[in-house]
């Protein structure tokens, strides 16, 4: 009886989510699908007049190609991102990336309205080069849910009860 105990309260405790601790992932919607491309940043950097220009945000943007070639931060200082929160009701965000080992460059823009999807485009090309691909679409965004303390809480007692002998009544 304890077991089903605990394990209700696992279900009904993990049914509840917490926004994330300020996480906002941006995911890319193209029209022919030919990217797949996501980046998070924090809350702080979604206020207005603030810039995408956190430790999350470059080590989150990926944007994969037609091409089969996957551009992310890789640490070198010759590739550009960066992005604002431009005012109390929209966003905006550029970024290049450039893969010097294939000679090519990806470039992605969007720009949106607070709680609407945005639209933008993404296109790769050789470096200096004319486009291989393109793409219209629109980001969306949405808070990263987290578990709750409480899920988190049910879930340490369903493990510390696994552990424990059955209760044995006289």
């Amino acid at each position: 009886m304890t077991r089903l105990a605990v394990l209700l309260s696992i279900g009904l405790f993990s049914t509840n989510a917490a926004l994330a601790q300020g996480t906002v992932q941006f995911t890319w919607h193209g029209a022919s699908h030919f990217f797949q491309a996501s980046f998070e940043v924090t809350d702080a950097e979604m206020q207005p007049g603030a810039s995408f220009d956190s430790a999350l945000f470059y080590n989150s943007i990926a944007i994969t190609s037609p091409s089969g070639l996957t551009y992310y931060d890789d640490g070198n200082p010759d590739w550009a991102a960066g992005g604002c929160y431009a005012n109390g009701t929209g966003w905006n965000f550029g970024a290049g990336l450039v893969d010097f080992a294939h000679g090519t460059e990806v470039s992605v823009a969007g720009q949106g309205y607070f709680g609407v999807a945005g639209e933008g485009g993404i296109d790769e090309k050789p470096i200096s080069g004319p486009d291989l691909w393109y793409e219209t679409g629109y980001w969306t965004y949405a808070s990263v849910p987290e578990p709750s303390t409480m899920a988190l809480l049910a879930l340490g007692a369903a493990v510390w009860a696994s552990n424990r002998p059955p209760i044995r009544l006289p």
